[in-house]
């Protein structure tokens, strides 16, 4: 997939994404992911080329130019599905003053696979609400993280 493929690709998501969330309703296989400490998207994929590892290195790459380090990466049999799962927190140097940074919360970025195919992609954070955390940063601003649009905007 050629540059302009894949930002033209990334431009279409970003663009069903927000249009439908404005509704309440993500549509275009997106899933709104919303529980007590826990928020995020999951895209359900029917393309057989979709461009896998660049979505995945787009996603951990925009996290970490925003202080996240990578804390974890694994690979996870399930059935016949493999899940690789990639999991970022905060810089401890933005946890050193009190109340702690958390940003967006710690991420959890996943790929679901099976015999090769691209199935699911799902973006989570998970957040604390106490004292020794300050308030995690809206959800519309972390979409814009993870969409390469600062301007995102509901």
């Amino acid at each position: 997939m050629s540059a302009h493929d894949w930002h033209t690709e990334k431009a279409a998501w970003f663009a069903a994404f927000a249009s439908h969330l404005t509704d309440g309703d993500p549509g275009a296989g997106f899933h709104l992911i919303q529980a007590n400490g826990i928020r995020g998207i999951a895209k359900d994929i029917e393309e057989t080329a979709f461009p896998s590892e660049e979505w995945i290195n787009f996603l951990v790459q925009q996290h970490k130019g925003i202080g996240y380090i990578l804390k974890n990466q694994r690979k996870k049999p399930t059935g016949t599905t493999i899940v690789d799962q990639w999991y970022l927190k905060p810089s401890m140097r933005l946890q050193l003053e009190s109340p702690a940074e958390q940003l967006y919360g710690n991420i959890s970025l996943e790929m679901h696979r099976k015999k090769d195919a691209i199935t699911r992609i799902k973006c989570q954070s998970t957040y604390y609400v106490d004292q020794h955390f300050k308030t995690v940063r809206p959800f519309e601003e972390w979409m814009g993280v993870i969409f390469g649009n600062e301007s995102f905007n509901l």
